[in-house]
């Protein structure tokens, strides 16, 4: 489990999860690695930013990579418990 603190205007907030975002790519090179590394261990999934779904999937996780797809991030690596 990943916890995450969150300051907000009511206060501190905890975020539990069992999924992370390991990496955020704009080329599919480092993420073929990067999904050969972790998944003896975790569920890997590469995510195309452009697809909403996708898009919302990893606003759960979290918040602030809309600013990076923003940016021009193309592919969005997410780790999850098995």
């Amino acid at each position: 489990m990943w916890f995450a603190f969150v300051k907000s205007p009511l206060g501190t907030n905890v975020r539990v999860s069992k999924a992370f975002i390991a990496d955020v790519s704009s080329g599919s090179e480092g993420n073929k690695l990067l999904k050969d590394k972790l998944c003896g261990v975790y569920d890997v999934e590469i995510l195309d930013a452009s697809t909403l779904d996708n898009l919302y999937t990893t606003l759960i996780l979290d918040p602030d990579i809309a600013d990076y797809v923003r940016l021009g991030v193309k592919l969005i690596t997410v780790a999850r418990v098995s």
